[in-house]
């Protein structure tokens, strides 16, 4: 296979998830240096996506929802590559309606058997893997098999593009405790303890 150009991983729902998704770019990056990375992703996630090193742009998802020419959209970012990492239709059908050369994607969907002509068989459901491991799956359609064990993915998060904290939050901090925040919701993507559970932690 031809040596990539340009890659957009596509992953345009919560934020966690989108960041267990950027040891992915780090992964591409120590096998293809050269490589443009672009990141599809919600804008609510942007400014932690710009927080990776190994992610050249970034895509806005909501402003793709809008677009009248969604075909057109895609097509105008001129890539080679596009890792369907979160599946939706939507994407699926511009991707290959705007003639991106390979579409990767599970084959747990019906809708990319017709919009992917790359397939891997990577289920969530009954996986024993880290999440951040089973998106590294999806990189096999580009020669990329090599696994990972979850300690290992730390050093591909890339996180060197940080930004100083407002005053205002920075004020929240103190240098001479140690800081633990709590995040204590799910937008409704995965099974919650209950706040008057965290209510007793941080008691």
């Amino acid at each position: 296979m031809k040596t990539p150009e340009h890659i957009i991983i596509s992953r345009t729902d919560g934020i966690g998830d989108v960041v267990l998704t950027l040891p992915l770019c780090g992964v591409l990056k120590k096998h293809f240096p050269d490589v443009k990375i672009s990141f599809f992703g919600a804008n609510y996630t942007q400014p932690v996506i710009e927080c990776c090193k190994h992610v050249d742009a970034f895509i806005s998802y909501d402003a793709f929802k809008i677009s009248t020419g969604k075909t057109q959209f895609l097509k105008a970012l001129n890539a080679d590559v596009l890792v369907h990492v979160f599946p939706r239709k939507t994407i699926a059908q511009a991707t290959k309606a705007a003639g991106i050369k390979t579409r990767i994607g599970t084959s747990h969907r019906v809708y990319n058997w017709l919009t992917c002509n790359k397939l891997v068989n990577a289920g969530r459901k009954n996986s024993a893997l880290h999440e951040a491991q089973l998106n590294l799956k999806l990189l096999k359609p580009l020669g990329i098999i090599a696994g990972y064990e979850p300690q290992q993915l730390a050093a591909y998060y890339g996180f060197e593009n940080i930004k100083p904290l407002p005053t205002k939050l920075h004020g929240l901090l103190d240098n001479t405790k140690f800081n633990l925040i709590l995040h204590p919701k799910s937008n409704g993507s995965a099974r919650e303890w209950g706040l008057h559970n965290f209510e007793k932690l941080i008691e």
